[in-house]
């Protein structure tokens, strides 16, 4: 889970304020199987 939300974290750098501060909140939003997809393309 740490790579994840290392990921979040990187992808919240790039997106700048399109995204909350804290990588908590990207756990309950609707685009996360698609996040969860990436990790598993990328892992």
């Amino acid at each position: 889970m740490k790579s994840a939300a290392h990921y979040q974290q990187q992808k919240h750098k790039q997106n700048g304020s399109h995204f909350s501060n804290s990588p908590i909140p990207y756990l309950n939003l609707p685009f996360l199987p698609p996040v969860q997809d990436k990790l598993k393309v990328l892992n």
